[in-house]
């Protein structure tokens, strides 16, 4: 089943959400393993683990995380800001 309009809308609005997010290094690290399988996801045409991907994403937002955000917390890095544009537009297409 390929992926819904609404669901690729869930995931442009989070990611555009992700971009104004400061966090520590480690949830930026993570945030990276999350976008390669959420572009996988979006390669593949499944909404299941489009959907998994999703909620990986939203435990890490700073305001809902329970690590406690360790370190200090950024903006995005350049590369994760990239691959978070990257995937933005892939969406739109």
């Amino acid at each position: 089943m390929p992926i819904d309009d609404q669901l690729r809308a869930e995931t442009r609005d989070l990611l555009q959400a992700v971009l104004a997010w400061t966090a520590s290094r480690a949830s930026w690290d993570q945030a990276g393993e999350i976008l390669t399988a959420m572009n996988a996801a979006l390669d593949a045409e499944d909404p299941t683990a489009l959907d998994a991907a999703i909620a990986r994403l939203e435990d890490l937002d700073p305001h809902r995380a329970t690590d406690g955000n360790a370190g200090p917390r950024t903006p995005p890095p350049a590369p994760v800001r990239d691959r978070l544009n990257e995937t933005i537009h892939k969406i739109g297409k």
